[in-house]
């Protein structure tokens, strides 16, 4: 049996036009070539002598790891991502860390747990009981109904620019989707300005997808020293696209979220000396709201835990996270520091948010795929849930501590001091 990695095809299943292939699963400018993970690397299609693709891609298909998708015979990013997947829920979900790191080939022993699953009848689902998507549906629906019900200066800055011919892609609250049908990410600002100034990853994101409810850790706001005058993304709704990240620089570039459409509202700290999210006036940050929507405010990832890489997108880290069972995973010994490790190493927690909306969404084409219906919250606003409240920030990133203490002591108590602030 081959090694089934992207690029592969079961023999007489190759596309007949590449460029076509990639044009639905590319940005402008790049490659008719698969984009593989380490710096600079590009494969082609192969085709093998025989059908090797298609059986795997079903057994994922009925195992649940690849819900939405079809044995098309190609080994292309959707089956990858249902690959690492698998490969995750084995290593960290089961234990059995012969697997060894989520890398998205199908070799000896990736087979022989596919084989196993099959054998023993297994699914997997992603709801749990453990940790009910319910109150983070709750908490959405109730942000919508207190913004709608009483728009402050902000809110009515989206609803006057949403009224324009060119619309950007953060929605007035009467337009806000809030169905349990669709996958949502919600980022959790804590804004503190001693946080700000040193940027740290150490914002929450939840993801809410297939049922289940996934804990990831990063940062909403931008690095001030990676940029003058840092954009601060608005508050609320905002509408995301299948994309990739570093354009600019395709030897690095990789899968990612990207604004819709015309770009998101941003706010702009122009003295660039305080955070401009800390202000309490809303009619300041108002007055800082950008013209232009920004194409430019991406999700993309953050390293591995130790640093933010954010200009302004917002950005997930690959150290850890907390799965659908509510337990902390520990994805550092695989995890890249940076881009120059990629290869031996991999994107760590950010990849399992990637292949979640990846596996999870009917359809992951780049210009006319699913929308990620992302939604940027702060801290305070978690009491608008009883059940949830602040401990549901506080309480994952005290978590997400325990991964950083182990591996970066140093890094840990600089974490430590300022979520304690």
């Amino acid at each position: 049996m081959a090694t089934l990695r992207l690029g592969l095809t079961d023999h007489g299943h190759l596309p007949q036009s590449a460029p076509a292939f990639f044009g639905a699963l590319h940005e402008p400018g790049m490659k008719a070539r698969f984009r593989r993970e380490k710096n600079n690397t590009w494969s082609g299609f192969g085709e093998l002598a025989g059908t090797e693709v298609g059986p795997v891609q079903s057994q994922l298909e009925a195992l649940g790891f690849m819900p939405e998708g079809s044995a098309s015979g190609v080994f292309d990013y959707r089956t990858q991502s249902a690959v690492r997947l698998f490969q995750e829920y084995v290593r960290s979900a089961e234990g059995h860390a012969d697997i060894g790191k989520p890398d998205g080939i199908v070799g000896r022993l990736t087979r022989t747990h596919l084989d196993r699953w099959v054998r023993e009848g297994d699914r997997v689902s992603w709801k749990s009981h453990r940790v009910p998507a319910a109150p983070w549906f709750r908490l959405l629906k109730a942000y919508r109904e207190r913004t709608a019900g009483s728009p402050g200066p902000l809110q009515e800055v989206v609803q006057r620019r949403f009224a324009q011919s060119v619309q950007p892609d953060t929605l007035p609250a009467s337009e806000w989707n809030v169905s349990k049908e669709q996958v949502h990410l919600i980022g959790i600002r804590r804004g503190a300005t001693a946080d700000w100034k040193i940027k740290l990853n150490n914002d929450v994101f939840i993801l809410l997808a297939g049922g289940g409810v996934f804990t990831f850790f990063g940062s909403t706001d931008p690095n001030p020293n990676m940029t003058s005058k840092p954009p601060f993304l608005l508050p609320g709704q905002h509408l995301y696209r299948f994309g990739w990240h570093k354009l600019s620089q395709l030897e690095k570039c990789y899968r990612a979220f990207r604004p819709r459409s015309a770009g998101v509202l941003v706010m702009r700290d122009r003295d660039n000396r305080r955070s401009t999210v800390d202000l309490k006036d809303e009619r300041i940050l108002a007055s800082a709201v950008d013209r232009a929507p920004n194409p430019t405010i991406n999700i993309h990832w953050s390293g591995r835990h130790t640093s933010s890489w954010s200009a302004g997108c917002q950005v997930i880290s690959g150290g850890g996270y907390i799965n659908h069972h509510d337990e902390l995973v520990d994805c550092w010994e695989h995890a890249s520091a940076g881009y120059a490790g990629l290869g031996k190493r991999t994107r760590g927690a950010y990849n399992v948010l990637l292949d979640l909306i990846t596996t999870l969404s009917p359809d992951p084409r780049v210009a006319v795929g699913d929308l990620l219906h992302y939604t940027l919250i702060n801290e305070h606003d978690l009491d608008l849930e009883p059940t949830l409240g602040r401990g549901a920030v506080r309480a994952p990133l005290q978590r997400g501590m325990e991964i950083l203490e182990r591996h970066d002591p140093a890094r840990f108590k600089q974490y430590r001091m300022h979520l304690e602030a």
